[in-house]
């Protein structure tokens, strides 16, 4: 090569790794406003909660305020990741429970979280539905299994076998009935972690040991 066409290359090389910067910068701009205007709608769905009487409007309003936030985390991670696309499955679940916790009426340290997770990354596309179905998987925990201030533990395994990630999410709280049927639950958040399982290729599958089980083998995460 010419002395004028390795100036040349080097041009175009130093182009092209200030484009990339520049749309690295912008990437970072757009998880970091997304999360903030999330955060304002939360805001404002607590103030409309604050006005309401106690009753399953304000409850409903409540799970709408977690399950924007579990979105509002999603992006917060994307926006500290490396490279702004993907995301620890681990961490993200940490943050959740953290907020879950937080929202619940339990107090600090009343429920634990034992947590055994490979080190699985998520795209964008897959971490969404996987936020939302983990956030009501264990909000239900902590509506139902531990009642009148009972202390236990959410134990949650998940790790990728032949190609499919198997999910558990197990508590040692009161238990479902033995005759439990999901599909004739009329609440919306098991209806949405239904739906949500689907979209990852999988379905619930619930058990009575020793409190509730719950299994779901995910294809597309």
């Amino acid at each position: 090569l010419t002395m004028r066409d390795v100036t040349a290359q080097r041009v175009h090389e130093q182009h092209i790794q200030s484009s990339l910067r520049e749309k690295e910068v912008l990437l970072k701009e757009i998880h970091h406003r997304v999360k903030n205007n999330l955060q304002v709608i939360q805001s404002l769905l607590k103030m409309q909660s604050r006005l309401l009487p106690e009753g399953q409007t304000r409850t409903a309003i409540a799970a709408t305020i977690q399950r924007v936030r579990a979105m509002a985390l999603l992006h917060e991670g994307l926006y500290q990741s490396i490279d702004l696309a993907r995301i620890s499955l681990a961490d993200y679940l940490r943050d959740l429970f953290n907020g879950v916790e937080a929202s619940s009426v339990a107090e600090p340290g009343q429920v634990l979280l034992m947590l055994d997770s490979e080190d699985i990354q998520l795209s964008l596309d897959t971490a969404a539905p996987f936020g939302l179905l983990a956030n009501e998987l264990m909000s239900n925990c902590f509506k139902h299994a531990f009642p009148n201030g009972r202390r236990g533990v959410i134990e949650i395994s998940i790790h990728r076998i032949d190609g499919v990630v198997n999910m558990v999410v197990k508590d040692d709280g009161i238990g479902i009935p033995e005759d439990f049927d999901a599909a004739a639950v009329a609440s919306m958040g098991l209806k949405l972690a239904t739906s949500l399982a689907h979209q990852l290729g999988g379905r619930l599958e619930f058990t009575c040991e020793s409190g509730c089980r719950i299994e779901s083998m995910l294809t597309r995460l």
